[in-house]
């Protein structure tokens, strides 16, 4: 299960490595979707997408952002359309906690302007504590430990993996930091990090 924060996905001012089969943002009309030299590979469907980095990117629609790899696979972002800005902080955080029932880790996606979101994105945080979630922080700035300036308070002291946003190492915590969490839980707190030995094994 993720946590998206609103971060707003821009059209890049360059289109990298067009030659080389990344795909890169267009539009068609009012929506956004991906393509290579080959031709289309996300069909379009945003209202705003973003330039991929190590295999993700973000995409917006009217309802939200979400990560994507470049199968236009998502990274399941909380689906917050039948909640609204005038819905009562109870009926979110009934909801809220309705999806997270099944949910196994979370992921917060944290850039330059998380800190200061409560609805949704910090009541998503709350409830993940609450439930004893394994809780992995994917800074979008590209860095690989606690960045103090962006990441919610309530997360700073929290024993949570922090992981720059790569698609391998995202994967590796998923893969590997709910064991860690589970045995560290009792004893420890406070930000955990993945040595640069183990981004080089992955190939970062």
């Amino acid at each position: 299960m993720t946590i998206a924060t609103l971060a707003n996905a821009q059209r890049p001012q360059t289109f990298p490595d067009c030659q080389s089969g990344t795909s890169i943002p267009f539009n068609d009309g009012d929506k956004w979707g991906y393509l290579t030299v080959s031709g289309i590979t996300i069909p379009p469907q945003f209202k705003s997408a973003g330039p991929f980095s190590g295999g993700l990117a973000i995409v917006c629609t009217v309802e939200g952002c979400e990560v994507t790899n470049t199968r236009g696979h998502f990274y399941d972002a909380h689906d917050v359309r039948p909640l609204t800005d005038r819905a009562s902080e109870e009926t979110v955080r009934k909801a809220l906690r309705e999806r997270l029932a099944n949910a196994k880790q979370t992921i917060v996606l944290v850039g330059e302007n998380t800190k200061n979101l409560y609805r949704f994105v910090r009541w998503e945080i709350e409830i993940s504590q609450k439930r004893d979630l394994p809780i992995i922080v994917v800074n979008l700035n590209g860095s690989r430990k606690l960045d103090a300036n962006r990441c919610p308070a309530i997360l700073r002291d929290w024993l949570a993996a922090h992981v720059e946003f790569k698609a391998k190492i995202i994967q590796h915590a998923l893969d590997n930091f709910p064991d860690e969490y589970t045995r560290l839980r009792v004893s420890t707190s406070g930000p955990r990090y993945y040595a640069d030995e183990v981004y080089r094994k992955l190939g970062l």
